[in-house]
């Protein structure tokens, strides 16, 4: 909800718009640029064929010496006014402004507001007044100090051509449309029969018939307001990451679901170890073992057996003779 504050002689104002029925969501600009005095500016989202409201609130108990005349434009076209006496300020007044109220066939509607999608036409030429561009999807609400004069006669306040000027702008030239963030325009509904209305005469009392409070609202689509920067982009995705990630960066939950894991993976080890049945093949000795032998030298071989042949005692034989010596 926008507000401006009352108090020391002024009015309080609290001004949203309502989309089917619900306070639209606000958003601040983004730039840095001085606003006007009295002057509240704030982005809302437009959904196609939704339908809007404006709801206001004058507050202030304590200043009920002017009228206060209720003004609305959208893209830049004036489609309804209302008149605020004096003597209903001094209690807190709440309205909703439901559609413009128009005079057709000498019967009165009331024709709905809704966002419709703006639409290029590549065939159409430029359009003769830029300006037009720069009042499209915008909500502006004025509020005017004023003094009663008198009736002028029961009569419609709005006509038809209102809603014809609105209506005619569903195209726009797509050269025109080119690196601009419009994306609705507002439209009119149905024909809803509503009661009479009259009109008052009033004089302003500032001069210049400079409102006291003026409250606006730029209505994109959600696309163009993220485009605009004025609602945060969605933030990409993260990529997995490539290879594992470091215990450190882990969570507790993450670490006890590695453990988990591990103590399945090793208890389907040890029961597959335990099903596996291992053969070690027997080892026969052999009957008879072949002796070790080593590798020797035949000059050692020969020397051995002369050794042994001078160690053993040897017993005369019949064909030895024996020699005695004196």
């Amino acid at each position: 909800m926008a507000i401006l504050r009352g108090g020391r002689g002024r009015i309080g104002l609290e001004v949203e718009v309502l989309v089917d029925s619900n306070p639209a969501k606000e958003f601040d600009e983004k730039n840095d640029e001085e606003t006007p005095e009295r002057t509240v500016t704030k982005y809302i989202e437009a959904v196609t064929d939704a339908k809007f409201e404006i709801r206001y609130e004058l507050t202030n108990h304590r200043y009920t010496r002017h009228g206060v005349l209720f003004e609305l434009h959208i893209d830049g076209q004036k489609v309804e006014s209302c008149i605020h006496r004096n003597s209903r300020i001094g209690r807190e007044l709440v309205t909703i402004c439901k559609g413009a109220r128009v005079r057709s066939n000498r019967t009165f509607v009331l024709r709905e507001f809704h966002f419709s999608e703006l639409a290029t036409d590549k065939t159409r030429p430029h359009l003769q007044d830029p300006g037009v561009l720069e009042q499209i999807g915008t909500i502006s609400v004025k509020f005017y100090l004023i003094k009663r004069i008198g009736k002028s006669g029961r009569s419609s306040r709005r006509s038809t051509t209102g809603t014809t000027t609105l209506t005619e702008r569903q195209q726009i030239p797509e050269s025109d449309l080119k690196g601009q963030s419009l994306s609705h325009f507002g439209g009119f509904g149905p024909a809803l029969p509503t009661g009479k209305f009259g009109s008052l005469g009033v004089r302003y009392v500032d001069s210049e018939r400079k409102p006291f409070g003026t409250f606006n609202f730029y209505y994109r689509s959600l696309a163009s307001l993220k485009a605009l920067e004025i609602v945060p982009r969605s933030p990409s995705p993260v990529p997995p990451p490539s290879g594992p990630r470091p215990y450190q960066n882990m969570t507790q939950a993450e670490l006890v679901e590695i453990v988990r894991t591990q103590e399945k993976q090793l208890e389907a080890i040890r029961a597959a170890m335990g099903q596996t049945v291992i053969t070690v093949p027997k080892i026969e000795p052999r009957a008879n073992p072949t002796p070790k032998r080593e590798m020797v030298n035949e000059d050692e071989l020969s020397l051995l057996s002369v050794e042994r042949a001078k160690g053993r005692r040897q017993v005369p034989g019949e064909s030895h003779e024996v020699i005695e010596l004196d």
